[in-house]
């Protein structure tokens, strides 16, 4: 029974960080009009630049499925694009529209307060440390 009792602790305390973070973002997405996903999917493109929709899935822990979905509504508000990735019409390739990039400038200084104001509460030490760890943690359950 501990052994699940630990795990679940695990489990809640997980989402219990990620929820406050996400907290910290609310103010700014909803001034914004966006959700948690499109703000991953904007940051992402913003600062990687166009990227195959695949890794854009991975790299902003949305599955594929959902990914579509949300794409489609961003397009229709005209803040991404999605085109043929050259020659292979298998993959597409999802990029900022200028819309898009406009929001961005006017979303990342906001973005840069709430990461200063948390790295207040808690020091950046602390911050590379869970992140590392966590990293870490996905990097063994994943392989």
């Amino acid at each position: 029974m501990k052994v699940k009792s630990r795990h679940r602790e695990l489990l809640r305390s997980l989402l219990r960080v990620r929820e406050a973070l996400l907290g910290q973002f609310s103010d700014l997405m909803r001034e914004a009009g966006l959700t948690a996903q499109q703000l991953r999917i904007l940051a992402s493109l913003d600062s990687e630049g166009e990227m195959e929709q695949r890794l854009l899935s991975q790299t902003c822990v949305i599955p594929g499925p959902s990914m579509v979905i949300i794409l489609r509504g961003m397009i229709k508000q005209d803040l991404v694009y999605k085109r043929d990735f050259d020659g292979d019409q298998r993959r597409t390739l999802v990029g900022l529209t200028e819309n898009g990039r406009a929001l961005m400038k006017t979303v990342n200084p906001k973005m840069d307060e709430v990461y200063a104001a948390v790295g207040k509460q808690i020091p950046l030490k602390k911050l590379h440390e869970a992140t590392v760890l966590m990293d870490e943690i996905y990097e063994h359950i994943k392989g």
